[in-house]
């Protein structure tokens, strides 16, 4: 999504990105866990008031499915053949990464109990950590947004930057990112065909939903685990009248030994 972003700025707004495959360096690396962005650029941090940090998010469940093969795509440092119950268990990490010298020369550490944890914790960043890092302007875009409404999204943008806002934006035809394999038109329709569910059995979308922060999902406007039934281990299968209605339960009990009581 960061990629094709870039391709939209610098397209429709008189605007440029400070990235590498913009401006031949970056403020800081992309990718970087935000509470870790100076780790290569110390010194950029009295920069941040001069410029505008657009954040791009995407639905869990989507992105989960482009880590399949690919363990470039995320920061756990794994592969995984297929969406599953063991690839939304492990444990992530810790990564390590360290990026180039171009790009602040930075060592990271990124490590969380799966890969929904660490998406949680990413989202969280961009929508409570971000607007208090000292930037001049903030914003979260969806990858939705980008590809449903390319228009209106880079008014956002062109609005934060003061520009004028552009009349009419058109997605690139092909893959914008290097690790990219699709362009237009099989991105629009994954994302309007909400496809990404095919690759989901039952019981792995519930154990995925059981582990995303769902109110951050619906913060966003993510409501495909809205429609899930919670996930129920086999082991606490027998438990679920006194687990789905604790407080209901203990004041049964409650009742229950006060009658015996009396």
């Amino acid at each position: 999504g960061t990629n094709l972003l870039l391709s939209l700025i610098k397209a429709s707004l008189h605007a440029r990105v400070l990235d590498r495959l913009d401006v031949g360096f970056s403020l800081f690396w992309k990718h970087a866990p935000l509470d870790q962005v100076l780790a290569g650029r110390h010194d950029n941090k009295d920069n941040f008031r001069k410029v505008v940090a657009v954040a791009m998010v995407r639905n869990p469940l989507s992105l989960f499915t482009h880590y399949v093969g690919w363990s470039e795509k995320h920061m756990c440092g794994k592969t995984w053949p297929k969406v599953s119950g063991s690839m939304l268990s492990e444990h992530c990490g810790p990564f390590k990464p360290k990026v180039w010298s171009w790009d602040g020369d930075g060592q990271y550490r990124v490590e969380a109990a799966d890969v929904a944890e660490l998406w949680n914790a990413d989202t969280n960043a961009y929508l409570r950590l971000l607007p208090q890092m000292g930037f001049r302007h903030t914003l979260v875009l969806r990858f939705e947004d980008l590809l449903g409404n390319a228009t209106q999204a880079m008014g956002r943008v062109a609005r934060l930057l003061d520009l004028p806002e552009p009349a009419g934006v058109r997605l690139p035809d092909g893959p914008q990112g290097p690790m990219t394999l699709h362009g237009r038109a099989p991105s629009l329709h994954e994302f309007q065909a909400r496809t990404y569910l095919a690759q989901y059995d039952a019981r792995t979308l519930a154990i995925a939903c059981s582990r995303l922060d769902l109110g951050l999902m619906r913060e966003l406007q993510y409501t495909d685990c809205d429609r899930v039934a919670p996930y129920r281990s086999k082991a606490v299968g027998h438990a679920r009248p006194c687990w789905t209605a604790a407080i209901l339960c203990a004041a049964v009990f409650r009742a229950l030994r006060a009658h015996s009581n009396s």
